[in-house]
C-alpha cells in the first residue's frame, strides 16, 4: 500500500524525488519510479 505521505505528495502534484526513509539515499524514488507509481495510482 502507498503511504499517506506519498499520497499527500501526489495530491499536491509534487512528483519529484520522494524520500521514503531519511537515512539512506538508496531509499529515494527516482523521478521515473514516482511518475510510474503516480500513473498506477490514477493521478
Amino acid at each position: 500500500m502507498l503511504g499517506t505521505r506519498f499520497l499527500s505528495i501526489l495530491s499536491n502534484n509534487m512528483i519529484e524525488i520522494i524520500p521514503i526513509s531519511t537515512n539512506e539515499e538508496s531509499s529515494y524514488l527516482s523521478d521515473t519510479e514516482a511518475v510510474t507509481l503516480a500513473h498506477e495510482a490514477g493521478v
